[in-house]
């Protein structure tokens, strides 16, 4: 006899089981998944000691005929597809034909099932399972759908059992996989019982066909988990992935369908959706485990996704922390391989370049539109637009409630500091498309307002004021790109007919942004926090964070312009580098001219500081140029590479300017404030810190102990 030998069927189950059910988790995954592409509507889970005594999936699904419950125990028979092209058009989760047989072999397993139909009969069928052996088939009393039980897991490997964690350890990875399969499915009832306790049940949600109705069910799904960070923003952006190279293989052999794509071979349009909800800037973790990714619902982990949501975080949150948030995609199968892992916790996509960008900028777009609020303004309009007042000179403390009266400001003292202007967020969303200045913005503003009252006292007509106060908006959103047949009409971003539902969704769950509402200066504390109040409550800015992202920001407005400003110094600084600094120093010497430092190559390690920008105030010339190149030394390590180039050596720039010259003046608290209204991230500082913090009056309340 050769030695190559066919295993038996119970080894090859059992060595398929080491790579399917890796832990209880694993088992509950494989059983949910199986449910779900069943049609189940229901489904119970129920566990014992983690997992290891009882494992009970119940669900109320499409169940399965006599023939059908025996033939789902053999080793790669599926229902999910019959050609090896179903695999790329292929939308179920399970489809490898492996699961059950694979938990059979090393456990007391039970299945119960009844299909569904009048035609079915009462009676349903019920197969034991010890070990692989099938000891009974017989009739049982079910309603329709299926009942999995799965007991004993592992008493006939004691190898792989003795690896399983502690029962808490293995409750919190069912637990975890249950809060994806709650995110994912909101249409679902889901119940989990844990050692007899009930730990939740979620009941279903309608869920709809459009975005902001599933945006609205997710949000509602998402605050069932008490775990769950509630800071978050709405994510909806459509983008067209580009064209396949021509000689792009993809798609001509056997296994490849060409579905989904126009014209076949994978050169055809693709769509890709990407919509949920994000943590708002600032708000992040340690980790990723709040970051919960799904493609075509299917829960999953990829690196390229991971690196374009960071991406689209960019400067609002700090490095070495993880943006949270739950970000579905919707793409065409055909451009997604969910066949490389044995878990099928991986895919792969076919244009992962394109994916990144788009997911990036739909990231983006989420976290701007949520600092200008430019939705919440194209409904509501320029009325009732916020504005602060200055410190009460009075000697009494007023907390207002509403918008800034004319009344109060006209008759304010001469010493009080002068009001800040209300945003025009018509002239924000144009300064976002032509890079202005956010003083040029002001001065445009008013010099506008000048021109509507002259025009006013001439003509005697009060409309053309209020036509010329507002320059028209500019829509920061993509150009919308040619819909394939059948689809919705509508923006790249958000379609046209679904601005009703979408505002009702906004309305209802996202608060008004900070530096949208009134806000009063109370005064300062200590060097760096400045307190207002506004009608929700206490705001605190911290003031170092804030004029970094205005000067960030300004440098980087002045630099797309090209019209850098410059100021040379008085009398040149000299200084000289070690070897490795004045490599990295010579390496980004055009960046740093481009920035406006001045600075030019005087010896073999010797350079010589010439200019800077006039938004840098600084004492100490040299120093500051000295540790700004340890700054960009620096900063292209850590979780931010991607960005380093000249944005990043405009983030140390501003951060080192601030550094340098730390000190607030009680007149610049205003300028401040109207500088980072105008900002297009002004929540955060340019390494990701928070630049203003907000306590509702419940907050304070809670916190003094005050109750009704």
């Amino acid at each position: 006899m050769g030695r190559v030998q066919l295993l038996p069927d119970h080894v090859a189950n059992q060595i398929a089981a080491g790579e399917v059910v890796e832990r209880p988790a694993s088992v509950v995954k494989e059983l949910v998944e199986n449910a779900i592409d069943a049609g189940a509507t229901r489904i119970e889970v129920e566990i014992q000691a983690g997992g290891r005594n009882l494992i009970r999936v119940s669900d109320n699904g499409c169940g399965m005929s006599r023939d059908d419950a025996l033939m789902s125990l053999e080793r790669h028979a599926t229902s999910k597809l019959r050609l090896a092209s179903d695999l790329v058009v292929l939308r179920s989760f399970g489809f490898r034909g492996e699961a059950l047989p694979s938990i059979a072999s090393v456990s007391l397993f039970s299945l119960t099932t009844r299909e569904s139909g009048e035609a079915t009969g009462p009676a349903g069928t019920q197969v034991l399972i010890d070990g692989g052996k099938i000891l009974t088939v017989k009739d049982a009393g079910h309603p329709p759908g299926t009942t999995i039980e799965v007991r004993q897991l592992f008493f006939n490997v004691p190898a792989r059992k003795k690896f399983l964690r502690t029962p808490e350890t293995e409750k919190a990875h069912i637990q975890d996989y249950l809060l994806l399969v709650g995110l994912s499915n909101p249409q679902l009832t889901l119940t989990y019982i844990q050692d007899h306790k009930r730990v939740f049940h979620l009941p279903g949600l309608e869920e709809g066909r459009s975005i902001p109705e599933k945006l609205k069910a997710l949000r509602t799904r998402w605050n069932q988990f008490p775990a769950c960070p509630e800071d978050l923003v709405e994510v909806y952006y459509e983008g067209e992935l580009p064209i396949s190279h021509p000689n792009d293989q993809r798609g001509q052999d056997e296994n490849e369908s060409g579905e989904g794509d126009d014209d076949g071979g994978g050169t055809g349009r693709t769509w890709l959706l990407v919509w949920g909800l994000i943590g708002r800037p600032g708000v992040s973790r340690s980790t990723r485990a709040d970051q919960h990714l799904f493609v075509n619902r299917r829960p999953v982990e990829n690196r390229t996704l991971n690196t374009a949501i960071l991406e689209g975080y960019h400067t609002a949150i700090p490095k070495g922390r993880y943006p949270v948030g739950c970000l579905f995609l919707e793409i065409d199968p055909a451009e997604v391989d969910v066949n490389i892992h044995p878990a099928k916790k991986e895919i792969k996509f076919h244009r992962e370049r394109a994916v990144r960008q788009i997911c990036g900028e739909a990231v983006r777009e989420a976290l701007f539109e949520f600092a200008t609020g430019s939705d919440r303004e194209d409904r509501n309009g320029p009325a009732g637009q916020p504005g602060v007042s200055g410190t009460s000179q009075t000697g009494g403390k007023t907390r207002e409630h509403g918008p800034a009266s004319s009344s109060s400001s006209s008759t304010s003292s001469p010493q009080s500091p002068p009001p800040i202007p209300r945003p025009n967020l018509g002239a924000i969303r144009r300064a976002y498309q032509q890079d202005f200045l956010p003083t040029e913005i002001e001065e445009e503003i008013e010099r506008q307002k000048s021109g509507a009252a002259a025009e006013k006292s001439n003509a005697g007509v009060g409309s053309s004021q209020s036509n010329q106060d507002t320059p028209p908006a500019v829509s920061r959103k993509p150009p919308a790109p040619v819909k394939p047949p059948g689809a919705e009409s509508g923006s790249a971003s958000r379609p046209a007919g679904e601005a009703g539902s979408k505002a009702q969704t906004d309305e209802a769950a996202a608060p008004e942004p900070t530096l949208k509402v009134p806000l009063k200066v109370i005064g300062m504390t200590g060097k760096n926090f400045v307190l207002m109040e506004s009608d929700r409550g206490l705001v605190i800015m911290d003031q170092r964070a804030a004029r970094a992202r205005v000067i960030y920001e300004k440098i980087l407005a002045d630099l797309k312009k090209h019209a850098v400003a410059s100021q040379r110094l008085l009398l040149p600084e000299t200084f000289e580098m070690s070897s490795k600094d004045a490599e990295v120093l010579r390496e980004n010497l055009d960046s740093l001219n481009a920035m406006g430092v001045g600075i030019r190559e005087f010896g073999e390690r010797v350079f010589v500081l010439e200019a800077l920008p006039p938004v840098i105030r600084t004492t100490d010339a040299r120093r500051f140029a000295i540790e700004l190149i340890d700054r960009i030394r620096l900063g292209g390590t850590g979780n931010h590479t991607w960005d380093f180039g000249e944005e990043s050596i405009a983030r140390e720039m501003a951060l080192q300017a601030v550094q340098q010259n730390p000190a607030l003046l009680e007149s610049e608290i205003h300028l401040v404030i109207r500088d980072l209204r105008y900002c297009r991230m002004p929540y955060t500082s340019p390494d990701g810190r928070p630049t203003l913090i907000e306590m509702s009056f419940p907050e304070l309340d809670r916190k003094f102990g005050i109750r009704g």
